[in-house]
């Protein structure tokens, strides 16, 4: 059980923006949850919905609202929250390492007392473990987000640069920022044009730096992109000619069907 835990006011309400209240105070309880729980809340509806007081159906609501804001994600049948993982993992591993520590420095005492001449060697600092690979623990929040704009400069389309950032930062827990800088720029030159880019937080989502670089061609030489694109401009062009026929007009008659001629 976590007693205690780190709170970032200005990230929670930065992160919330947009939410109503009512859906803040439940998200706000289920991260005290999460917590208390060290990371193992069930996800079990009638029982949450008593811990927060209202209906199941309620609860439901603002579960998926936050499912789709991908405030929380459910894993093997429990309620989780990528940021509070990461903080009581990392918490855990400083408990241990301070304990740790604390035992090496009281047989060091143990042993001055014992052996007074002989002072004992000061042990070594070692960092705390890391729950991540691709997180260190000493890459800080500011380091991160020098990396996601890295990555973002690199991704061809930019748009819900929020939603993208906490998808980037998952992303992270899971690959190294080169990979993720080498299949931006792959995925830019396989896709130029912009109609057809995937937006950034699905492209992170879904995980796409795991896709193979797509160099297929048609056989006349014409890429799948051209095609789509062909296939748009005669979709407009029979719309078009279906606003003529509708006014009695063809549009091979030129100007003499427009004034009657």
């Amino acid at each position: 059980m976590t007693t205690w835990y780190a709170r970032y006011p200005q990230d929670f309400i930065m992160g919330t923006i947009g939410m109503d209240l009512e859906t803040r105070g439940a998200y706000s309880l289920i991260l005290d949850l999460i917590y208390d729980r060290d990371g193992r809340v069930p996800d079990e509806p009638r029982w949450i919905a008593g811990v927060l007081n209202v209906s199941v159906r309620k609860w439901n609501t603002i579960r998926q609202t936050l499912l789709d804001e991908d405030k929380i994600s459910v894993e093997n049948g429990y309620i989780t929250n990528f940021r509070a993982d990461y903080e009581i993992e990392k918490a855990r591993k400083l408990a241990e390492k301070r304990a740790e520590n604390g035992a090496k420095g009281g047989n060091k005492t143990a042993e001055k007392t014992r052996k007074p001449q002989k002072p004992a060697k000061k042990p070594e600092a070692t960092l705390p473990g890391n729950p991540h690979p691709h997180l260190s623990t000493n890459v800080d929040k500011e380091s991160l987000a020098k990396d996601f704009e890295e990555w973002w400069q690199v991704y061809p389309k930019h748009v819900d640069k929020k939603q993208a950032k906490q998808q980037y930062l998952k992303a992270r827990a899971k690959v190294d920022k080169e990979t993720l800088i080498r299949a931006a720029s792959e995925y830019a030159r396989a896709s130029p044009d912009r109609q057809f880019q995937k937006s950034p937080m699905r492209w992170l989502r879904d995980e796409r730096w795991t896709d193979e670089p797509d160099n297929s061609k048609q056989s006349s030489g014409t890429t799948t992109q051209d095609l789509d694109r062909s296939l748009y401009e005669a979709a407009v062009e029979l719309e078009s000619n279906g606003r003529y026929a509708t006014a009695g007009i063809h549009p091979g008659d030129g100007a003499a069907g427009l004034d009657g001629g």
